[in-house]
Protein backbone atom coordinates (compact mmCIF):
# COMPACT_ATOMS: atom_id res chain seq x y z
CA UNK A 1 0.00 0.00 0.00
CA UNK A 2 1.31 3.44 -0.85
CA UNK A 3 1.49 6.21 1.70
CA UNK A 4 -0.30 8.71 -0.48
CA UNK A 5 -2.91 8.69 -3.25
CA UNK A 6 -2.01 8.20 -6.88
CA UNK A 7 -2.76 11.12 -9.21
CA UNK A 8 -3.57 10.42 -12.85
CA UNK A 9 -3.53 13.66 -14.83
CA UNK A 10 -5.85 13.95 -17.82
CA UNK A 11 -5.03 17.60 -18.42
CA UNK A 12 -1.93 19.03 -16.80
CA UNK A 13 -1.32 22.78 -16.77
CA UNK A 14 1.70 24.55 -15.33
CA UNK A 15 -0.43 27.52 -14.25
CA UNK A 16 -4.07 26.40 -14.04
CA UNK A 17 -6.84 28.77 -13.06
CA UNK A 18 -9.01 25.79 -12.10
CA UNK A 19 -8.19 22.22 -11.08
CA UNK A 20 -10.92 19.61 -11.42
CA UNK A 21 -10.32 16.79 -8.94
CA UNK A 22 -12.17 13.54 -9.72
CA UNK A 23 -12.94 11.19 -6.81
CA UNK A 24 -14.02 7.57 -7.20
CA UNK A 25 -16.35 5.38 -5.17
CA UNK A 26 -15.55 2.81 -2.53
CA UNK A 27 -17.11 1.30 0.56
CA UNK A 28 -18.16 2.31 4.04
CA UNK A 29 -15.40 0.42 5.81
CA UNK A 30 -12.29 -1.09 4.21
CA UNK A 31 -8.55 -0.68 4.43
CA UNK A 32 -7.95 -2.74 1.29
CA UNK A 33 -5.70 -0.90 -1.17
CA UNK A 34 -7.15 0.54 -4.37
CA UNK A 35 -5.33 -1.08 -7.29
CA UNK A 36 -5.09 -0.02 -10.93
CA UNK A 37 -7.75 -2.62 -11.75
CA UNK A 38 -10.29 -1.28 -9.26
CA UNK A 39 -13.59 -0.78 -11.11
CA UNK A 40 -14.65 2.23 -9.03
CA UNK A 41 -11.47 4.05 -10.03
CA UNK A 42 -11.62 2.96 -13.67
CA UNK A 43 -15.26 4.06 -13.90
CA UNK A 44 -14.21 7.67 -13.43
CA UNK A 45 -11.70 7.74 -16.31
CA UNK A 46 -14.40 8.64 -18.82
CA UNK A 47 -15.56 11.53 -16.64
CA UNK A 48 -12.04 12.89 -16.25
CA UNK A 49 -11.57 12.62 -20.03
CA UNK A 50 -14.90 14.34 -20.71
CA UNK A 51 -13.98 17.33 -18.53
CA UNK A 52 -10.47 17.50 -20.00
CA UNK A 53 -11.95 17.78 -23.51
CA UNK A 54 -14.33 20.63 -22.67
CA UNK A 55 -14.05 23.71 -24.93
CA UNK A 56 -11.82 26.59 -23.84
CA UNK A 57 -10.03 24.39 -21.30
CA UNK A 58 -6.49 25.65 -21.89
CA UNK A 59 -6.08 26.76 -18.28
CA UNK A 60 -8.08 23.96 -16.62
CA UNK A 61 -6.25 20.96 -15.17
CA UNK A 62 -7.99 17.64 -14.54
CA UNK A 63 -6.74 14.96 -12.16
CA UNK A 64 -8.21 11.60 -11.16
CA UNK A 65 -7.35 10.47 -7.64
CA UNK A 66 -6.75 6.80 -6.81
CA UNK A 67 -7.16 6.44 -3.06
CA UNK A 68 -4.81 4.45 -0.87
CA UNK A 69 -7.73 2.56 0.72
CA UNK A 70 -11.27 1.74 -0.38
CA UNK A 71 -13.16 2.88 2.72
CA UNK A 72 -14.68 5.95 4.32
CA UNK A 73 -13.63 4.43 7.66
CA UNK A 74 -15.32 7.11 9.69
CA UNK A 75 -13.36 9.79 7.86
CA UNK A 76 -10.27 9.08 9.94
CA UNK A 77 -6.86 8.01 8.68
CA UNK A 78 -6.49 5.93 6.59
CA UNK A 79 -9.59 6.84 4.61
CA UNK A 80 -10.85 8.23 1.32
CA UNK A 81 -11.49 11.54 3.07
CA UNK A 82 -7.97 11.95 4.42
CA UNK A 83 -6.61 10.96 1.00
CA UNK A 84 -8.64 13.68 -0.73
CA UNK A 85 -7.64 16.26 1.86
CA UNK A 86 -3.98 15.35 1.31
CA UNK A 87 -4.46 15.90 -2.43
CA UNK A 88 -6.05 19.32 -1.88
CA UNK A 89 -3.25 20.34 0.45
CA UNK A 90 -0.62 19.37 -2.14
CA UNK A 91 -2.44 21.10 -5.00
CA UNK A 92 -2.85 24.26 -2.94
CA UNK A 93 0.86 24.30 -2.14
CA UNK A 94 1.74 24.03 -5.84
CA UNK A 95 -1.05 26.22 -7.24
CA UNK A 96 -2.19 28.60 -4.49
CA UNK A 97 -4.24 30.79 -6.85
CA UNK A 98 -6.18 27.98 -8.53
CA UNK A 99 -9.79 27.25 -7.67
CA UNK A 100 -10.87 23.63 -7.28
CA UNK A 101 -13.97 21.80 -8.46
CA UNK A 102 -14.56 18.37 -6.93
CA UNK A 103 -16.29 15.68 -9.01
CA UNK A 104 -17.26 12.51 -7.16
CA UNK A 105 -19.28 9.32 -7.50
CA UNK A 106 -20.85 7.43 -4.61
CA UNK A 107 -18.35 7.48 -1.72
CA UNK A 108 -16.41 10.07 -3.72
CA UNK A 109 -19.55 12.19 -3.66
CA UNK A 110 -19.65 12.10 0.12
CA UNK A 111 -15.96 12.99 0.27
CA UNK A 112 -16.52 15.91 -2.11
CA UNK A 113 -19.41 17.27 -0.03
CA UNK A 114 -17.38 16.87 3.16
CA UNK A 115 -14.63 19.03 1.65
CA UNK A 116 -16.88 21.75 0.25
CA UNK A 117 -15.58 24.17 2.88
CA UNK A 118 -11.94 23.68 1.89
CA UNK A 119 -10.70 27.20 1.06
CA UNK A 120 -9.88 26.59 -2.62
CA UNK A 121 -13.06 24.65 -3.47
CA UNK A 122 -15.46 26.60 -5.70
CA UNK A 123 -17.92 23.87 -6.53
CA UNK A 124 -18.89 20.23 -6.15
CA UNK A 125 -20.40 17.96 -8.82
CA UNK A 126 -21.53 14.55 -7.58
CA UNK A 127 -23.16 11.50 -9.11
CA UNK A 128 -25.24 9.03 -7.05
CA UNK A 129 -23.65 10.40 -3.87
CA UNK A 130 -23.60 8.47 -0.62
CA UNK A 131 -24.98 10.95 1.93
CA UNK A 132 -26.25 8.79 4.78
CA UNK A 133 -25.76 11.05 7.76
CA UNK A 134 -24.61 9.51 11.04
CA UNK A 135 -25.88 8.57 14.48
CA UNK A 136 -24.95 10.17 17.77
CA UNK A 137 -24.01 8.43 21.02
CA UNK A 138 -27.65 7.79 21.84
CA UNK A 139 -28.33 6.23 18.45
CA UNK A 140 -30.34 9.18 17.13
CA UNK A 141 -29.92 10.03 13.46
CA UNK A 142 -27.80 13.04 12.56
CA UNK A 143 -27.95 14.60 9.10
CA UNK A 144 -24.87 14.74 6.91
CA UNK A 145 -23.01 17.98 7.74
CA UNK A 146 -23.76 20.90 5.40
CA UNK A 147 -20.36 22.41 4.61
CA UNK A 148 -21.51 24.56 1.70
CA UNK A 149 -22.10 28.29 1.72
CA UNK A 150 -23.55 30.66 -0.86
CA UNK A 151 -20.17 30.92 -2.58
CA UNK A 152 -19.79 27.20 -3.30
CA UNK A 153 -21.88 25.60 -6.05
CA UNK A 154 -23.50 22.17 -5.82
CA UNK A 155 -24.60 19.98 -8.74
CA UNK A 156 -26.06 16.52 -8.16
CA UNK A 157 -27.33 13.79 -10.48
CA UNK A 158 -28.98 10.67 -9.10
CA UNK A 159 -30.73 7.66 -10.61
CA UNK A 160 -34.24 7.03 -9.33
CA UNK A 161 -33.61 3.26 -9.16
CA UNK A 162 -30.37 3.48 -7.16
CA UNK A 163 -30.44 0.68 -4.57
CA UNK A 164 -26.97 1.41 -3.15
CA UNK A 165 -27.21 5.12 -2.30
CA UNK A 166 -30.75 6.27 -1.70
CA UNK A 167 -31.93 9.12 -3.96
CA UNK A 168 -34.05 10.38 -1.06
CA UNK A 169 -30.86 11.15 0.87
CA UNK A 170 -29.41 13.37 -1.84
CA UNK A 171 -32.84 15.00 -2.21
CA UNK A 172 -32.85 15.85 1.50
CA UNK A 173 -29.29 17.14 1.27
CA UNK A 174 -30.14 19.38 -1.69
CA UNK A 175 -33.26 20.73 0.04
CA UNK A 176 -31.07 21.75 2.96
CA UNK A 177 -28.53 23.31 0.58
CA UNK A 178 -31.21 25.37 -1.16
CA UNK A 179 -32.56 26.53 2.21
CA UNK A 180 -29.02 27.65 3.12
CA UNK A 181 -28.75 29.74 -0.06
CA UNK A 182 -26.35 27.38 -1.85
CA UNK A 183 -26.59 27.59 -5.68
CA UNK A 184 -27.85 24.08 -6.38
CA UNK A 185 -28.78 21.92 -9.34
CA UNK A 186 -30.13 18.40 -8.83
CA UNK A 187 -31.15 16.14 -11.69
CA UNK A 188 -32.79 12.72 -11.69
CA UNK A 189 -32.14 9.90 -14.17
CA UNK A 190 -35.41 7.93 -14.36
CA UNK A 191 -34.87 4.19 -13.93
CA UNK A 192 -31.10 4.46 -13.54
CA UNK A 193 -29.18 2.50 -10.93
CA UNK A 194 -26.02 3.27 -9.05
CA UNK A 195 -23.18 2.44 -11.40
CA UNK A 196 -23.75 5.03 -14.16
CA UNK A 197 -24.33 2.37 -16.81
CA UNK A 198 -27.75 3.63 -17.94
CA UNK A 199 -27.26 6.28 -20.66
CA UNK A 200 -23.62 6.91 -19.70
CA UNK A 201 -23.32 9.80 -22.16
CA UNK A 202 -25.90 11.80 -20.21
CA UNK A 203 -24.00 11.38 -16.95
CA UNK A 204 -20.80 12.57 -18.62
CA UNK A 205 -22.51 15.50 -20.31
CA UNK A 206 -24.10 16.61 -17.05
CA UNK A 207 -20.68 16.62 -15.36
CA UNK A 208 -18.93 18.48 -18.15
CA UNK A 209 -21.62 21.16 -18.43
CA UNK A 210 -21.92 21.59 -14.67
CA UNK A 211 -18.14 22.02 -14.37
CA UNK A 212 -18.20 24.60 -17.18
CA UNK A 213 -21.08 26.51 -15.60
CA UNK A 214 -19.32 26.58 -12.23
CA UNK A 215 -16.05 27.78 -13.78
CA UNK A 216 -17.84 30.49 -15.77
CA UNK A 217 -20.23 31.34 -12.93
CA UNK A 218 -23.12 31.25 -15.35
CA UNK A 219 -26.69 29.93 -15.34
CA UNK A 220 -27.70 28.64 -11.91
CA UNK A 221 -24.26 29.49 -10.54
CA UNK A 222 -24.13 33.17 -11.53
CA UNK A 223 -24.61 34.43 -7.98
CA UNK A 224 -28.28 35.28 -8.36
CA UNK A 225 -31.04 33.50 -6.49
CA UNK A 226 -32.81 31.15 -8.90
CA UNK A 227 -36.03 29.22 -8.56
CA UNK A 228 -34.81 25.66 -8.05
CA UNK A 229 -36.37 22.38 -9.16
CA UNK A 230 -34.31 19.67 -7.51
CA UNK A 231 -36.30 16.83 -9.04
CA UNK A 232 -35.91 17.78 -12.68
CA UNK A 233 -35.11 15.12 -15.29
CA UNK A 234 -31.45 15.01 -16.24
CA UNK A 235 -32.31 15.86 -19.85
CA UNK A 236 -33.90 19.12 -18.72
CA UNK A 237 -30.92 19.94 -16.52
CA UNK A 238 -28.54 19.28 -19.41
CA UNK A 239 -30.56 21.52 -21.75
CA UNK A 240 -30.58 24.33 -19.18
CA UNK A 241 -26.84 24.04 -18.55
CA UNK A 242 -26.16 23.87 -22.27
CA UNK A 243 -28.11 27.07 -22.80
CA UNK A 244 -26.25 28.78 -19.98
CA UNK A 245 -22.78 27.72 -21.13
CA UNK A 246 -23.30 27.90 -24.88
CA UNK A 247 -21.83 24.42 -25.41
Amino acid sequence: MTNHPHLRWFAFRTQPSTIVVVLHGGSESSTEPVTRLNTSWLRMWDFARAVAKRPASTDVAVVLVRNTVRGWNGGTKPSALTDARWVLDKLTQRHPDAGVILVGHSLGGRVACALADYPSVRGVVVLAPWLPGTTDASGASVLEPMRFDAGTALAVAHGTADLWCAPAQSLTFCNRAVAAGVPTVRAEMPGAGHFLLHRPGQWRRFVRLAVTAIIDRTGPFDGSRHEVDIRQPIGTAISDLQGATGE
